[in-house]
């Protein structure tokens, strides 16, 4: 279960005025840190060792890693048909490049300059198949295997064709295998109907929740859900939220035993609000965000629950 209230707020304010209602953003939980390229806050205080106000130049780049103070973060380079795979300074939030020597003529102290500026567009590295980080903190790309302390390719590696098919249940949400062998399914392919259940290893349900307007008796909008064993965490939008980015509407959190499907906790994580969203979890804490507007400003406020 969650605790309440809140541990911590945190209010992120862009420097546009205006932006699209959908705020996704893929925190990394470390032990100490909440780890986001728009932001890092501390796990335990809520407070921002950095922030980037510029929400637009680092949208859609997803966090990976973190090792030795170095954060490792992929995005889909515009105009490219690849990942690249970017480095930040844990401690200021600055991208990182390469340790190299300072080039000596003209020509490249430019090319420097351009690709210190031009990060995003350039790509530092593409990123390979299944790229992850090693305990000595090689990451493997297609340029090679790269150390994340210096940026540089340290050793080769050989490209192996490989086609990664993912399935989903009915089209719309995963498959969760849990270690005790059984299976989790959500189903939301009916709108505004959703169901969630467990089934045994021998497909037999173990239990069943239904999720709509006739069984909550209220309207509801969106859902949404995260897996975080031993709990099941369902996002319900009520009233106007999630149609329209200028109405508002009520937040529901639902806490289950994914062991039963015992309904163990219901909050209101907003009273109102214009979109929000569940923006991690894991076995310490969760993290809730929704979107506000404040004379004509928007903002993101987050919330963080201890478990």
């Amino acid at each position: 279960m969650l605790k309440t209230p809140p541990l911590w707020t945190y209010r992120y304010v862009p420097n546009r005025i205006w932006v699209e209602r959908d705020f996704r953003i893929s925190p990394l939980f470390t032990p100490d840190y909440i780890v986001e390229t728009h932001f890092c806050l501390n796990r335990s205080t809520g407070l921002a060792l950095w922030e980037e106000p510029d929400f637009y130049s680092r949208s859609g780049i997803e966090v990976l890693a973190l090792y030795d103070h170095v954060i490792l973060a992929t995005m889909l380079v515009p105009d490219q048909s690849y990942l690249g795979l970017y480095r930040f300074d844990l401690n200021e939030g600055i991208p990182l490049f390469p340790a190299e020597p300072e080039p000596r003529t003209v020509l490249g102290k430019m090319r420097k300059r351009w690709r210190e500026k031009h990060w995003k567009d350039a790509g530092q590295y593409r990123a390979a198949p299944r790229s992850s980080v090693s305990e000595d903190g090689l990451v493997k790309t297609l340029e090679g295997f790269v150390d994340l302390r210096t940026g540089l390719v340290v050793a080769p590696w050989i490209h192996e064709e490989t086609v990664v098919v993912y399935h989903r249940s009915d089209g719309t949400f995963p498959v969760v295998v849990l270690p005790q062998g059984t299976v989790f399914h959500g189903d939301g392919a009916k709108w505004k109907e959703h169901e969630f259940w467990l089934e045994s290893e021998s497909g037999h349900r173990l239990w069943t929740l239904e999720i709509s307007e006739r069984t909550f008796a209220k309207r509801i909008n969106e859902v949404t859900f995260k897996v975080c064993v031993p709990f099941l965490y369902i996002l319900l939008a009520e009233g106007k939220a999630g149609i329209i980015s200028s109405e508002r509407g009520a937040y529901e959190l639902l806490v289950l035993n994914l062991t039963t499907g015992e309904l163990e906790q219901r909050l209101y994580v907003a009273e109102e609000a214009i979109a929000g969203s569940i923006i991690g979890v894991d076995e310490k804490g969760l993290l809730f965000g929704n979107k506000e507007e404040i004379s004509g400003r928007h903002s993101f406020e987050l919330a963080y629950f201890v478990v």
